[in-house]
């Protein structure tokens, strides 16, 4: 009889445990969440900052041209309510004749800004008095349309010469 070699078995127990697997990659997912999410939150950040300022710009040129166009019609005011009766360099030596003038401003805070003043006046009686209703249409500009500084107001006056 030969005699077997003797086999040694060892048996590991786990009381019902698996053996630990390894656990990666979560914490990357987690990662890229993270800074996507961060990075979209700062993009939202600097895009509304940057409506925020062009907002305000367009406010303050929105501003600006409303006194521009408000002492285009001041200066045509001056004009045909001299109290010498000179209206033509308003509007016009007939009031057939519509006349347009164009004003550059250049006080502080209106440079750049240019008033086309458009004036036409009709004749009128009422009893002994003699009278003109003067039509008065300002359009104040800055820069041109499709610019980002572009600014435009429009303002329509009726005055009378009559005192």
């Amino acid at each position: 009889m030969s005699t077997l070699p003797a086999i040694s078995l060892s048996v590991r127990r786990s009381c019902g445990r698996r053996p630990p697997i390894r656990e990666s990659g979560f914490s990357l997912v987690a990662a890229v969440f993270l800074v996507v999410t961060l990075a979209s939150l700062g993009t939202f950040m600097v895009t509304m900052s940057a409506v925020q300022q062009k907002t305000t710009l367009l406010a303050l040129q929105g501003s600006r041209a409303e006194r521009a166009v408000r002492s285009g019609v001041e200066w045509a005011l001056y004009q045909v309510l001299d109290p010498a009766g000179n209206t033509a360099a308003a509007c016009g030596a007939a009031p057939s004749n519509p006349t347009v003038n164009t004003l550059a401003l250049t006080v502080p805070g209106l440079t750049g800004f240019t008033v086309d003043v458009t004036c036409s006046y009709t004749q009128h009686q009422q009893g002994p008095d003699n009278f003109n209703v003067f039509a008065i249409d300002a359009v104040a500009r800055y820069g041109a349309f499709g610019q980002p500084d572009f600014a435009s107001r429009t303002l329509q006056v009726t005055a009378t010469d009559l005192f």
